[in-house]
């Protein structure tokens, strides 16, 4: 309970320094912030000198498919008692029902298809400092399911 209201923002200030309270106000807020932060700013010139890469057969990956003991090794080299993501599941679940499940963590690797509930991703604002005013006193980062982070560390 402590924490929560700590980490509270309770007001945050706009663009022009308006401070805003309300919980719908303190959204926009952050998302406006945030899309204008990550929007693609691409030029008209910039797009027409955009090469464009030519897929040839020595592109194609799906020779390097991970096997079983390669992704089982991903998983056990992943720390087993981190905090379960919105799926509520964690890497010691995964490690426990290897056997179980590990013909739907290599069905992604078959088909190229990656399940909508599996790519929810939850964006949490951690604070930079202690009062956080402003959107840039805040950073983003994104809670991914154990799934997801398998598949990312096998295509790495």
């Amino acid at each position: 309970m402590k924490r929560a209201r700590k980490n509270k923002i309770n007001f945050i200030q706009d663009q022009h320094g308006n401070s805003v309270a309300t919980p719908d106000d303190i959204v926009d807020i952050f998302i406006a912030y945030f899309q204008n932060l990550f929007a693609t700013q691409l030029t008209h010139t910039a797009m027409e000198t955009n090469t464009h890469h030519q897929v040839t057969i020595e592109d194609d990956f799906s020779t390097s498919t991970p096997n079983e003991q390669e992704i089982l090794r991903l998983i056990k080299e992943m720390k087993r008692d981190s905090s379960p993501r919105l799926d509520g599941l964690n890497v010691a679940f995964y490690r426990a029902a290897w056997p179980w499940i590990k013909d739907d963590v290599k069905d992604f690797h078959n088909t190229g298809h990656l399940h909508h509930e599996l790519n929810s991703t939850c964006i949490v604002l951690i604070p930079k400092k202690t009062n956080s005013v402003v959107p840039q006193d805040c950073r983003p980062i994104s809670l991914c399911n154990v799934i997801y982070k398998i598949i990312a560390k096998s295509l790495a």
